[in-house]
């Protein structure tokens, strides 16, 4: 009787050992895998996500008329990596934008990348970059409007650009700010009916950010579109 009580006990324990090795096993086939890469879009707006355990990287539009939108991460992982464009929409064009700028005054329009905190009341900071757009009635022939326009500039050059589907001129030129600092100079002229658009960047001469800004602005007139669309 002592014997088949400590064959029933071992036997008792062999079937505890063989349930606890089978719920272990279970568990290490639900182990969770690496995060995988995640790509979404709509025709009206775009998010792209890709992540993995060593980086992160978004990037998102979004509109609205009339208004200023923007895509936000509430938490960043270490590393991160965001690129993020706003989207202003107004009654006569929209476009998008990098969030490092911010609209400085919206009649007439104008953007800024340093909040509008312009020194000595109007002139730009080293680094700094604005944007202005405005529209009037096209009065007469364009090219007498640019040369009485750019009649204090130098070291002036015409190009071609393409905004919201027109053929534009663009101008590069030097001017000085108030306090007599060199500016660089960029105008974009674009003739849509009766209205002549002019779309303006200024920044300080040698900026050692000037690239940047370039960029930017191309991103923008790249974006823009004249409302109504025709």
């Amino acid at each position: 009787m002592h014997n088949k009580k400590q064959i029933l006990i071992a036997a008792s324990a062999l079937v505890v050992i063989v349930i606890a090795l089978g719920i272990m096993e279970w568990r290490h086939g639900r182990v969770a895998k690496a995060p995988t890469i995640f790509v979404a879009s709509e025709s009206s707006s775009t998010i792209e996500a890709v992540t993995s355990s060593t980086s992160f990287v978004a990037s998102a539009k979004s509109s609205s008329s009339p208004s200023v939108s923007a895509a936000t991460s509430s938490e960043n992982p270490p590393g991160v990596s965001i690129s993020i464009q706003r989207f202003y929409a107004g009654s006569s064009f929209s476009f998008s934008y990098p969030s490092s700028w911010s609209i400085f005054n919206p009649a007439p329009f104008s953007i800024t990348n340093f909040n509008g905190r312009y020194i000595l009341g109007n002139v730009i900071p080293v680094g700094g970059a604005e944007i202005d757009v405005v529209t009037t009635t096209n009065y007469g022939n364009l090219q007498d409007i640019m040369t009485t326009e750019l009649m204090s500039a130098t070291n002036l050059t015409t190009s071609t650009v393409t905004v919201s589907g027109i053929a534009c001129t663009e101008t590069h030129s030097n001017r000085s700010f108030s306090d007599g600092t060199p500016s660089e100079n960029v105008a974009v002229y674009c003739e849509r009916g009766t209205a002549l658009w002019k779309i303006y960047l200024s920044y300080r001469k040698n900026d050692p950010a000037a690239a940047a800004r370039i960029t930017d602005f191309a991103g923008i007139l790249s974006s823009m579109q004249f409302l109504p669309k025709d």
